[in-house]
């Protein structure tokens, strides 16, 4: 969805789909009517909207097309394996951040910019991405891996770790991340059950100021606005 409008991306799959797994619709829901329609090479994984950007993903592709009525191509990435689409778009400074060729990095682009030459790349974990996610300004960058023990936050400007969050000592599935407004909390959910809520502000080696445990058989994500 694109922030409070009716834009709704909605890609196709399910049992009995009403478009093709390798196809994007931009609906607009007050006028129950499609804006405008993609259709890839590949099925996609996410799709994510700006007020001038179409950001989709398949497993080892990511484009960025114009939001109107005819889209057009104007950025396309690699990416490593990457079967649960991960992405995050910020939405007030442009910045994407997907995973980059290399299991474990991040590349973070301006996609309002000529990003060929501003790509960075972060070295965030030794295994394969699980989680990222950006801050509300654009500014952090949070991510964690399929070994699941710890959450890092790193600058998004100088690419420095700026902590290191430890979710327990044995493996676990984390499904999301999420910072809250003022980026003083940082939230995540894993199939351990548990919900954890770290506290960003002061001293670098953040620990746990709430861990919650869930009894729902899974905690798919976070929405985080406080």
């Amino acid at each position: 969805m694109l922030f409070r409008c009716s834009y709704l991306a909605l890609v196709g799959g399910g049992d009995t789909p009403a478009w093709q797994s390798n196809q994007v619709v931009v609906w607009e829901d007050h006028l129950q009517q499609a804006v405008c329609q993609l259709q890839l090479p590949a099925p996609v994984l996410a799709a994510r909207l700006q007020r001038d950007r179409i950001v989709v993903v398949m497993q080892t592709e990511l484009h960025v097309y114009t939001l109107d009525r005819n889209p057009s191509l104007l950025l396309s990435y690699s990416t490593c394996s990457n079967p649960d689409g991960l992405t995050d778009l910020c939405p007030t400074s442009s910045l994407l951040a997907f995973p980059s060729v290399d299991s474990g990095h991040v590349s973070l682009v301006n996609i309002a910019q000529d990003t060929r030459t501003q790509m960075r790349m972060l070295p965030a974990h030794s295994h394969p991405l699980a989680a990222l996610s950006l801050n509300m300004q654009g500014t952090l960058l949070g991510s964690a891996s399929t070994r699941g023990t710890l959450v890092r936050v790193f600058d998004t400007q100088t690419c420095l770790l700026l902590y290191e969050l430890r979710r327990g000592a044995s493996s676990a599935c984390i499904y999301s991340i999420s910072f809250n407004k003022t980026s003083s909390l940082l939230a995540l959910t894993a199939d351990s059950k548990t919900l954890h809520v770290f506290k960003l502000e002061g001293q670098r080696e953040s620990r746990a100021i709430a861990k919650i445990q869930s009894y729902e058989q899974r905690l798919f994500s976070l929405l985080f606005w406080g």
